[in-house]
């Protein structure tokens, strides 16, 4: 059995992708940024709102003020802030190349560009689905999306249970709600 996903990630691939690794994978670690922007953008806000009542101060003031809000948006927004990020990155370097997985019994291969590389099952560390997307993790750090409307052979519907196969019941692929 062989399945082959051929895609251009989007932006709104990127931004699922990030929302889901906020609420897989990096779940600990992206509420202690969040709380971590937060709460400097909300001291810097305070300091700055403080500093602008009290008449002292003034280009701190405004800067104390400015660098609260800075701060506080990827407190607020920071699976959004971390996918803007991220897509810049990948829009810059990648651009509207096309991306093709081809996951067999011997492994996956990824290729772009005339550039392949091959992946064993072993090496998977998670996978999540929901309604429109697989996400293979291979680390915390780094996975791949598959949008199931991208499957140019096999069907989505079957590739959970030959990807759990393939790494010999280790990995179980795990729903994920959709976006709201």
């Amino acid at each position: 059995m062989k399945f082959v996903v051929q895609s251009v990630y989007q932006k709104e691939d990127v931004v699922e992708f990030q929302r889901v690794v906020g609420l897989t994978v990096q779940k600990g670690k992206n509420l202690i940024s969040r709380i971590t922007f937060f709460f400097l953008g909300a001291l810097f806000l305070v300091t700055g709102c403080s500093m602008a009542v009290s008449g002292s101060g003034g280009a701190w003031a405004v800067g104390g003020i400015i660098a609260g809000i800075v701060l506080c948006i990827p407190g607020v927004y920071h699976h959004k802030y971390l996918a803007w990020s991220t897509w810049r990155r990948w829009k810059r370097t990648n651009g509207e190349k096309q991306i093709s997985y081809t996951f067999d019994g011997d492994g996956i291969e990824e290729r772009m560009e005339g550039n392949t590389f091959r992946t064993r099952y072993h090496e998977v560390y998670a996978c999540f689905e929901n309604t429109k997307y697989f996400f293979l993790f291979l680390s915390k750090r780094e996975g791949y999306i598959m949008k199931k409307s991208d499957f140019v052979e096999g069907k989505p519907e079957k590739f959970k249970d030959a990807l759990e196969k393939w790494c010999s019941g280790r990995i179980q692929v795990f729903p994920v709600s959709d976006p709201k």
